[in-house]
C-alpha cells in the first residue's frame, strides 16, 4: 500500500487519507458537496481532472482544504435550509397545480382521472355503477332504520310512568291529610294528627320530585302557579286546625274547614292533579301515535329499498353469472381455434394423430379431419364461383381468345380437375397432402386458362364430391349405427340429417359451407383436454431436446478443454526432466 497523507478538515470530521501518488489535494470542496455526517472521506482521481497541477506537499492541502471548510461551512446550513424551504415551495406548487379528475363517458363505461389523488384511471361500467347505487341505498335505508329503532325505543320508554306515580301519590296522601284532620276535628281526639304531620313531610318531597319529572316547561309553570299554590293555601289552613285543635278549640277547626276558602283550595288543587292525569295520558297517545308512525315508516322505507335493491341485485348476479358462461364460452372458442391451427399444421396434425390414437380418440380426430376436407372443397368451390361470375361479364373476350386451347385441351382439364378432386380427397388419408395439394396449386397456375364450360364442369364435379364427402361424414361419425360415432348433440345432427335429405330430393341446389360447422365447435370443445395435454408432452419434449442440445454442448467445450490442456501438462512433465 502506498504511502499518503492526512487532512484535518475540521473538528466535526474525521481525516481522510489521500495517497500522494494518485490524487490531486488542489479541488476545492463546495458546500453543496459536503453531506451532513460527521465523517467526510475524500477520494479525487488525478486523471479525472485535467487543470490539477502536481502533487503538493501536506502542509499546503492541509491548509487550502481548511481554509476552504472553514469558510463554507457557515453558508452550507443557510443555502441548505433555504434549499429546503424552496423544495416545499416548490413541492406545494407541483401538488396545487396537479391535473384535477376527469370524468369521461363512453358507451361501456365511465372513466375517471383520478390522478390528483394518486389512484390513476378508474373504468366503472354501467353494471358496476348500478351496484354502487344499490350499496349507497341500502346504507342509507339502513341509517334511517337505525335512527327510526332508536326514536322509537326512546318513545316507548318515555311513558311518563314516574310522574303517574308520584301525581296519585301526591293525589292520595293530600286527601288522607285532609281525612285525618276532619275526623279528628269531629271526633276531638288529637290522637289522628299524627298521621296529619307523616304526610305532610312526604308531599312536600313528593311534589318537588314531580316538578323534576314534568319536561313539559308550560305544564310545569302551570302546575307551580295553580297546584302547588293551592297545596300550600291548603296546609296553611290544617296547620291552623291543627294548632285550634290542640288548644282545644275543634268547633273553630271546624268551620275552617268548612270555610269557602279551604273547599276552593281543595277543589282547584284536586283540577291540578287531574290536568297533570290528563297530560300523562295525552304524552302516552302521542308517544303511541309516534311509534305507529316510526314503524310504518321503516316498513315503507324497507319495502321502498327491497324494491330499489333486489332487482338490481338480481340483475348484477344474473349478468355476473352470464358474463362468466360467455368467458368460458369465449375461452373454449378460443382453446378450439387454437386446436384448429394445429389441424392445419401438417407437422402437428402428424403428431396430434399419433396422440390421439394413443389416447383412444381417433374418432373425432378423424372427424375434424375431414371436416377440414370438406371446408376445402366449398372453397375451391366459392373460387370457381367467383371466377364464373367474372368470367361471364366478359364472355366475348375469353370466348375469342381461349376457343383453340379450349378445343385442344378440353379433355386434358377435364382429367386435370378430377385428379385435383382425387387428391384432395386422398389428401385426408395420408400424411402427405401438403405436397399433393401445393402440387396441384403450381400446376393450376402453370396451366392454360379454364373456360367457362370447363369450370361449369368442374363445379358439378366438386358438387358431387362434397355431398357424397357429406353423406360419408354423416354415415361414419353422425350416425348412432356408424363405424366412428362421435358423442355430439342430437339437435345438430338432426340439422345436418335434413339439410342432406333435402340435398338428395333436389329441394336444394348445394350444401352450405356451414353444415359441419357447429359440430366442429362442439368436437373441438370435447378435445380440449387431448389438445392440453397434447401440448404438455410437446412441451416436455421441447425441453428435453434444449437439454440434450445443452449437454451435448457441455460435452464438447469439456473435450475442447481436455485437448488443450494435454499440450501444457506434457511441456511441463518435459521441463521438469
Amino acid at each position: 500500500m502506498e504511502k499518503g497523507h492526512t487532512v484535518q478538515l475540521s473538528s466535526s470530521l474525521d481525516i481522510a487519507t489521500l495517497p500522494t501518488s494518485q490524487y490531486s489535494t488542489t479541488a476545492a470542496i463546495t458546500p453543496n458537496s459536503l453531506p451532513e455526517v460527521n465523517t467526510l472521506t475524500i477520494a479525487i482521481p488525478h486523471e479525472n481532472y485535467s487543470n490539477s497541477t502536481s502533487p503538493t506537499p501536506a502542509t499546503d492541502s492541509n491548509k487550502k482544504k481548511s481554509t476552504t471548510f472553514s469558510n463554507s461551512h457557515h453558508q452550507h446550513h443557510h443555502t441548505h435550509h433555504d434549499k429546503a424551504h424552496e423544495d416545499n415551495k416548490s413541492s406545494t406548487s407541483s401538488s396545487s397545480s396537479k391535473t384535477v379528475k376527469k370524468i369521461s363517458v363512453s358507451k361501456g363505461a365511465l372513466r375517471m382521472d383520478l390522478s390528483c389523488c394518486n389512484i390513476g384511471l378508474l373504468d366503472l361500467s354501467w353494471v358496476r355503477i348500478f351496484a354502487i347505487i344499490a350499496m349507497i341505498v341500502n346504507t342509507l335505508t339502513f341509517l334511517i332504520l337505525l335512527g327510526l329503532i332508536i326514536f322509537n325505543q326512546q318513545a316507548q320508554t318515555s311513558t311518563n310512568v314516574d310522574v303517574l306515580a308520584l301525581r296519585g301519590n301526591i293525589y292520595l296522601y293530600a286527601a288522607w291529610i285532609n281525612a285525618y284532620s276532619m275526623v279528628a276535628a269531629y271526633s276531638q281526639n288529637t290522637s289522628y294528627l299524627s298521621y296529619y304531620y307523616k304526610y305532610t313531610n312526604q308531599v312536600d318531597s313528593l311534589t318537588s320530585n314531580l316538578l323534576s319529572q314534568i319536561s313539559d316547561q308550560n305544564v310545569r309553570n302551570e302546575y307551580i302557579n295553580n297546584g302547588a299554590i293551592m297545596y300550600a293555601k291548603m296546609k296553611e289552613y290544617n296547620s291552623n286546625a291543627a294548632v285550634m285543635m290542640e288548644n282545644g278549640n275543634f268547633a273553630k277547626a271546624i268551620e275552617l274547614y268548612k270555610s269557602f276558602e279551604f273547599t276552593n283550595a281543595r277543589d282547584v288543587f284536586r283540577v291540578e292533579q287531574d290536568k297533570l292525569m290528563t297530560y300523562v295520558t295525552d304524552t302516552q297517545t302521542r308517544n303511541n301515535y309516534l311509534a305507529f308512525v316510526a314503524s310504518t315508516t321503516s316498513l315503507v322505507i324497507i319495502s321502498v329499498a327491497v324494491v330499489v335493491t333486489l332487482p338490481i341485485i338480481l340483475f348484477v348476479f344474473g349478468f355476473a353469472i352470464k358474463k362468466d358462461a360467455i368467458n368460458n364460452r369465449n375461452l373454449k372458442r378460443a382453446q378450439a381455434m387454437e386446436l384448429m391451427d394445429v389441424m392445419n399444421n401438417d407437422k402437428l396434425r402428424i403428431l396430434f394423430q399419433k396422440h390421439c390414437k394413443k389416447e383412444f380418440n381417433s374418432e373425432n380426430f378423424e372427424f375434424l379431419e375431414h371436416v377440414q376436407i370438406y371446408r376445402r372443397m366449398c372453397e375451391h368451390q366459392i373460387e370457381l364461383v367467383q371466377m364464373l361470375s367474372d368470367g361471364e361479364s366478359s364472355a366475348s373476350s375469353i370466348t375469342n381468345s381461349s376457343v383453340p386451347s379450349s378445343l385442344s385441351g378440353a379433355h386434358g382439364s377435364e382429367n386435370h380437375s378430377n385428379s385435383n378432386i382425387e387428391m384432395n380427397e386422398q389428401s385426408s388419408r395420408s400424411k402427405s397432402s401438403n405436397d399433393k395439394t401445393t402440387s396441384s396449386e403450381k400446376k393450376k397456375k402453370t396451366g392454360p386458362p379454364k373456360t367457362i364450360s370447363e369450370m361449369e364442369n368442374e363445379l358439378d364435379t366438386i358438387e358431387v364430391k362434397k355431398s357424397q364427402l357429406a353423406s360419408e361424414i354423416y354415415l361414419t361419425f353422425l350416425d348412432v349405427t356408424g363405424a366412428k360415432a362421435v358423442n355430439v348433440n342430437t339437435s345438430s345432427i338432426e340439422s345436418v340429417k335434413m339439410e342432406l335429405d333435402a340435398y338428395s330430393n333436389h329441394q336444394i341446389h348445394s350444401l352450405s359451407e356451414d353444415l359441419f360447422d357447429y359440430l366442429e365447435k362442439e368436437i373441438s370443445i370435447v378435445m380440449l383436454d387431448t389438445h392440453m395435454r397434447f401440448k404438455q408432452s410437446m412441451e416436455f419434449l421441447k425441453e428435453m431436446r434444449i437439454k440434450k442440445i445443452k449437454d451435448i454442448g457441455t460435452k464438447k467445450s469439456q473435450q475442447k478443454r481436455g485437448i488443450s490442456v494435454s499440450p501444457t501438462t506434457t511441456t511441463n512433465q518435459t521441463s521438469k526432466k
